[in-house]
């Protein structure tokens, strides 16, 4: 249906005690409510067209537990809302003397009726665009110190510039602030206001020098675990807003305030921990001499930061950027994990896909998933779940569909990120840049619009070997055996690498697929440098002794991080062709390595009968991340995969 043609309900909310009155839609408030009705939240509801001069304000919460309900009146009629939408207007009926209007989805969509709900949910874009606010309701309590510490520090940091270019990332603001003599100790210069807030970060992020360290730290973990920061129709609501507010408790803070306060509590976290070589993306326990505070370390604002990110983006948001990025967000719908996500994906109608709740979740994955690779977007693979697919599997869609709604065992090979080469971001890349199919395309696309939805996976390959032998699988708390592994493979008879110093360079490229941290907008291929630095620590170290603290200590504390996100969930393994490469720890021995044609990296896959496989996951390869193996004389088989 055309915006032009479309009619929305909407909510008018009533000052507490208001005195009967008509409003601006016609409605008329009752003038004999139900005596039982007096005390609960007096609303009216009425239909306008879309294009009307109507003003509203959008309304954005969690719904909280459906089964735990309250009323509130509308039209002089008693209506089970959630708990949280109650205190949510509840908290804005204070606020107000006159009716406010409001769109809010839970009242002002049928959610029993199947057309109405796919019809409405296809312009939830325009509608949260078109509003004149959006109120974010974050819940009751929270700490008022938190907030007032995110209005503060997030005010400062957007004036100063921190993160908006490379020489102002905060790890290189802190270091600088290092460098200088504190206020205290100083030689009487005056201190710039970079150093003062560097100071002053610290100084409030210090358990030592901050009386009010413990209700801060718990107040804004109180904040950042709230469920508003996990649900994935927040994020279409949030995007599209006009204007932005955040409301927790009594407090309101202003969106650039809260996106520069979670960047800074985002890289305090990581620059700190990088400083130790930990693994950043576990809980950990600080030892009591290291001047750090496991309370601060813990506190993890990415779900939030990543809800930010996407509404901030400029330019193009295709649906896969867009999957990936918000994977880890929930819905109670596992097709609301693609259907909120159509009104900002800026190839939605390119794909042809439309919110549709006649079909099933499994139907909804498939379809996407199979559209999405006749588009090129290979990264869907990675995002497969790895786990074998026999009948005892939890599993009800075919290997090589996602479940959105699952997490994988590890972490994707590649980003996809925003491509700011142009302003504004017109496209996304996949970073860091591996070409394992070289130039080679799938020759013929399957038709996927008159494929039944059910149908295997049909794709061109060449097959580049077997997994021969395998290795010990990644174990967090032992880098020297993730080494060892990895250079007993190297070193293997039927290892391709033959020299000692090609063979060390491998193991110090394929343990972490070779591939640096991310530094501001690039994922780069791990630097020369890096491997050089190696050399030097470790031609001479017995490798079962290397750990964290050993590499961050001799400046590799970033290669420590790639470690610890690239092994999880992976091993190594060396193929038919002796070439040393790390998967998931899934595989085993027998299992196919294939570059499929179109694709950036390798796919380890297990035959089940004649050409038919089943999707296992995606592997780093050593010397075949850049085509070596895809050249014109490759030979190309046609697999289907189940």
């Amino acid at each position: 249906m055309p915006v032009s043609k479309l009619r929305i309900k909407l909510i008018g909310l009533l000052p507490d005690k208001a005195p009967l009155q008509r409003l601006d839609s016609g409605v008329v408030v009752p003038e004999h409510g139900n005596k039982d009705s007096q005390h609960l939240i007096q609303c009216t509801l009425t239909s306008v067209d879309f294009d009307s001069s109507t003003t509203y304000t959008a309304l954005s919460y969690t719904w909280g537990d459906p089964k735990v309900q309250k009323h509130i009146c509308i039209d002089g009629e008693a209506v089970n809302v959630t708990v949280n939408l109650e205190a949510a207007l509840r908290h804005l009926q204070k606020t107000i003397s006159e009716p406010l209007i409001l769109w809010i989805d839970a009242v002002c969509i049928n959610q029993s009726d199947e057309a109405e709900k796919s019809e409405q949910v296809a312009h939830m874009r325009d509608i949260y665009s078109k509003a004149e606010n959006v109120v974010t309701w974050l819940g009751h309590g929270g700490s008022a110190l938190a907030m007032r510490w995110i209005n503060e520090f997030g005010g400062r940091a957007s004036g100063l510039g921190i993160g908006g270019t490379p020489d102002m990332l905060l790890k290189k603001v802190l270091k600088r602030a290092e460098e200088v003599l504190s206020v205290e100790e100083g030689d009487g210069g005056a201190m710039s206001d970079e150093q003062i807030f560097a100071h002053d970060l610290e100084r409030g992020l210090s358990a030592d020098l901050n009386p009010h360290y413990d209700e801060l730290i718990a107040g804004l973990q109180d904040i950042l675990k709230r469920a508003y920061w996990s649900r994935i129709w927040i994020v279409q609501e949030v995007t599209m807003a006009q204007n932005v507010e955040f409301v927790c408790g009594t407090e309101t803070v202003a969106y650039q305030a809260l996106h520069h306060s979670l960047r800074l509590l985002r890289n305090y976290r990581l620059w700190q921990l990088l400083k130790l070589g930990h693994d950043t993306t576990r809980p950990i326990l600080v030892r009591e001499d290291s001047g750090l505070r496991a309370r601060v370390i813990n506190t993890d604002p990415s779900h939030a930061i990543d809800l930010l990110k996407v509404s901030r983006a400029e330019g193009a948001m295709p649906m896969m950027y867009l999957l990936r990025r918000l994977q880890r967000f929930n819905a109670t719908d596992p097709r609301d994990r693609v259907f909120a996500l159509l009104g900002i994906a800026t190839d939605a109608e390119e794909l042809g896909v439309r919110p549709d709740y006649s079909k099933s979740w499994e139907q909804v994955y498939t379809e996407l998933a199979r559209v999405l690779l006749g588009h090129g977007y290979f990264d869907v693979l990675s995002h497969c779940i790895h786990e074998p697919h026999g009948d005892s599997s939890s599993l009800r869609l075919q290997t090589w569909v996602p479940v959105w709604s699952r997490k994988t065992t590890c972490s994707p090979l590649q980003q996809r990120a925003l491509d700011r080469s142009q302003k504004p971001a017109v496209r996304t890349v996949l970073q860091p840049e591996f070409k394992a199919s070289g130039s080679r395309c799938q020759p013929h696309p399957e038709n996927v619009a008159t494929l039944p939805w059910s149908e295997p996976l049909r794709l061109s390959a060449i097959i580049i070997g077997e997994i021969h032998e395998t290795g010990n699988r990644w174990k967090a708390e032992s880098l020297g055996d993730w080494f060892t592994t990895l250079q007993a493979l190297a070193a293997s008879p039927f290892s391709q690498l033959t020299e000692p110093c090609e063979r060390a360079h491998a193991v110090w490229r394929t343990a972490v697929a070779d591939q640096d941290i991310r530094r501001h907008n690039l994922k780069p291929r791990l630097p020369a440098s890096t491997v050089a630095k190696l050399d030097k620590l470790l031609s001479a170290t017995e490798l079962t002794l290397v750990d964290g603290q050993m590499l961050a200590n001799n400046g590799l504390g970033d290669y420590a991080e790639s470690l610890h996100s690239i092994g999880q969930g992976r091993q190594p393994f060396l193929t038919s062709l002796g070439h040393l490469a790390v998967g998931p720890e899934e595989a085993r021995k027998g299992d196919v390595v294939a570059v499929v044609l179109g694709a950036a990296v390798p796919y380890v896959l297990r035959r089940i009968e004649g050409e038919r496989c089943i999707f296992i996951g995606e592997a780093y390869v050593h010397d075949c991340m850049d085509g070596q193996l895809a050249g014109p004389n490759a030979v190309v088989l046609k697999i289907a995969l189940r």
